[in-house]
């Protein structure tokens, strides 16, 4: 598994038995999102640097391209459908492309200003996907590979809390798109852009678990991120849910993925630490 190093300005390469190899940046990159894109290699965003670079497998940065727009605040990638890597641009409200060869293609967002674009995926359908990250701009985003944009406001539910705004997003069991809202909301929206449903993920009395990142799991099961509660959640339609603990106090769960292995790895933002939850001694 590869990570990204914002303070640390390194990008980072881990086993499945934990063993760590770091790979140090042109210091202020500040990188944040990593994704496996064209010719094997690994893309990532240099937030601070508002650059798009590439490293080998080797640990070799061969690219590094300036993003148009200046401060975008360039966050995350997805290696598109199209043999392109595409990219948000929170600050920027726009969308970025970016070819094998580091040519980057610019689309604003017909949204509100200030839209703040987070997490993007590549759907099922051929289409990217990201969502919108401030408020009152609510939404799920489809965007055609030519640039086209559909925008999906997500309904109000009587469970929301305050600051649930979109943030992680994943291809589902059931094929469709599911969705974190910062709190303890999980939310699915089908490629044809019907909400379909949203899944409270917080008990009566219990803290807000504030779901952040979100990815499916080879047990047909959607994990999330709680940072607020420091837990790993699970949720298996139609809505049942639970939460494993996380050892290190006040870790800051930020991104999950399944590794090589079959397990869930995310990233402890607080705890400075790369974790991984065994499904199998589950």
């Amino acid at each position: 598994m590869w990570f990204s190093e914002t303070g640390a300005d390194k990008i980072g390469r881990i086993t499945p038995e934990g063993a760590i190899t770091e790979f140090p940046l042109t210091p202020a990159s500040g990188p944040i999102g990593i994704v496996l894109g064209p010719g094997g290699n690994l893309w990532f965003a240099e937030t601070y640097a508002n650059k798009i670079g590439v490293i080998t497998p080797a640990g070799v940065v061969i690219g590094e391209y300036p993003v148009p727009t200046a401060n975008s605040d360039d966050r995350y990638l997805a290696y598109g459908p199209d043999g392109n890597v595409w990219f948000s641009e929170t600050l920027g409200d726009k969308i970025g492309r970016i070819t094998p060869q580091g040519a980057i293609t610019e689309f604003p967002l017909s949204g509100k200003a200030n839209s703040g674009p987070q997490r993007i995926i590549a759907g099922p359908d051929g289409n990217l996907w990201f969502t919108y990250g401030t408020s009152p701009n609510d939404a799920v985003v489809r965007m055609t590979p030519g640039g086209v944009l559909t925008q999906f406001s997500i309904p109000e539910n009587d469970s929301r809390a305050d600051n649930e705004l979109a943030d992680g997003i994943a291809v589902g069991p059931d094929g469709n798109l599911w969705f974190t809202q910062l709190g303890s909301v999980i939310g699915v929206l089908t490629p044809s852009g019907s909400f379909v449903a949203q899944y409270p993920v917080r008990r009566a009395g219990t803290q807000n678990p504030g779901a952040a990142g979100i990815t499916l799991g080879p047990d047909g099961k959607v994990y999330f991120t709680g940072r607020a509660s420091n837990t790993i959640g699970y949720l298996v339609p139609p809505g049942d849910f639970g939460f494993y603990r996380i050892p290190s106090p006040r870790a800051l769960p930020s991104t999950i993925t399944v590794g090589p292995d079959g397990n869930l790895w995310f990233t402890e933002d607080a705890a400075n630490k790369v974790a991984c939850l065994a499904l199998q001694h589950h």
